[in-house]
């Protein structure tokens, strides 16, 4: 079922996932993104434990205070951004201090014309919040995706605990790691490259995965 709300979608079907649509270029701000989910929380009925967005809900200029930042998809670039992104998280839980449901937001952050930072925004039920961040880039991006390359940028920390229980989480083109197409040309290189070592990063933590859940069964 679809239920409209100004330019956006809130699709529910018989899952306890609830999905937010929206245009693929957007630009709300935290204001529109706060009254969206207040809006959802109020609509959405308690067999729905958790809300996702698509990518960029929330699409901002992290221009305005950036230092200069060389090389700009170094580590210094990711930690600049993540901590834009906890002060967007700290503006959504002031305008929107109690939820009755988890939520999984997209954020990209628009540094010099390029999206550096693309992000998914865990909103924690009982106010425990976390930020996802992208780490295999689609195409180009390799040459501007903070923390691309670096030790920091493979260790995303994908595994929540959400109201559905341990929960994998996979930002845009992270998710396109495992098919044949980027499998074969990522790994028919001679020398070892970021991409390998990105999308290796990603093989592990689908390995770890797997064995807590064999462990849980």
């Amino acid at each position: 079922m679809l239920t409209n709300y100004h330019d956006f979608f809130i699709y529910t079907d018989a899952s306890p996932v609830a999905r937010i649509l929206h245009p693929r270029y957007c630009n709300h701000d935290v204001n529109a993104v706060s009254r969206l989910l207040r809006h959802a929380d109020s609509v959405l009925g308690d067999a729905y434990k958790l809300v996702l967005s698509g990518g960029g809900l929330i699409t901002m200029d992290a221009d305005q205070d950036v230092p200069v930042i060389t090389p700009t998809r170094g580590e210094p670039m990711l930690d600049y951004l993540l901590a834009s992104a906890d002060t967007i998280i700290q503006s959504i839980r002031t305008m929107t201090p109690a939820l009755n449901r988890d939520y999984i937001i997209g954020l990209d952050l628009i540094v010099r014309s390029r999206k550096r930072g693309q992000f998914a925004l865990f909103l924690d039920q009982s106010g425990k919040d976390h930020v996802v961040w992208k780490g295999y880039p689609y195409g180009g991006e390799d040459r501007w995706l903070a923390g691309f390359g670096t030790d920091m940028g493979r260790q995303s920390p994908r595994t929540l605990q959400t109201n559905l229980g341990k929960t994998g989480i996979l930002v845009c083109h992270d998710a396109q790691t495992f098919n044949r197409k980027n499998r074969a040309a990522v790994m028919n290189t001679t020398r070892t490259t970021d991409r390998q070592a990105g999308r290796q990063a990603l093989v592990l933590w689908i390995r770890s995965l797997l064995k807590i859940n064999r462990a849980m069964c």
